[in-house]
């Protein structure tokens, strides 16, 4: 299984840096997809987003559970603002998630049906609620920080490539007085 992948990060209007973060790993046949969204904008927030980026680019994604990579940010991110983070591991067919506060996640196949555990990472958090579900060969998958708005349909954008649909929703959906990050990912066999 491959994934072709496309990232579009901006910060807020006004601000140089973001406090917004994406990556995207591999490691031995799973991967690894995850956006962050630090509480705040700035400088602040772009140093807590880095501190969770740093944790994911090293922790080993391979034989991992989705909650125990949670589990582990949560812990790296304690004494920072925090964040709202959705994170994906992918292995063949079979999608596992959790997302934590308001970075979503919309998926073309109805079998995955993904959902959120209230919270912020780094400080509260209600139990880690797992998501799950089989991926389609053509499935698309559009992880979104609150940074945009709700409101674009998935199926309008399903026949675009990858890189015409992560920079449409970008430019249609953002909201100016936020950071906004959209990762647009597609499954190909």
């Amino acid at each position: 299984m491959k994934l072709n992948v496309e990232v579009c990060i901006r910060p807020k209007d006004g601000e140089t840096v973001s406090g917004d973060a994406a990556t995207v790993r591999e490691q031995e046949g799973t991967h690894l997809l995850a956006v962050v969204d630090a509480l705040g904008h700035g400088v602040g927030a772009a140093k807590t987003a880095d501190v969770a980026i740093d944790f994911l680019s090293k922790c080993p994604i391979k034989g991992a559970t989705v909650i125990e990579i949670v589990s582990g940010l949560h812990i790296a991110l304690r004494g920072t603002r925090g964040t709202a983070t959705t994170i994906c591991l992918i292995e063949g067919e079979r999608i596992t998630g959790c997302g934590v506060g308001n970075v979503a996640l919309r998926c073309s196949d109805p079998r995955v049906s993904p959902f959120l555990t209230s919270g912020v990472l780094g400080q509260a958090v209600d139990p880690f609620r797992v998501f799950s579900g089989t991926l389609s060969p053509d499935a698309r998958l559009v992880m979104f920080s609150d940074g945009i708005s709700q409101r674009f349909a998935l199926s309008a954008m399903q026949r675009m490539p990858t890189r015409e649909a992560c920079a449409k929703i970008m430019e249609t959906f953002r909201k100016y007085q936020d950071d906004a990050t959209v990762l647009v990912a597609d499954v190909m066999r």
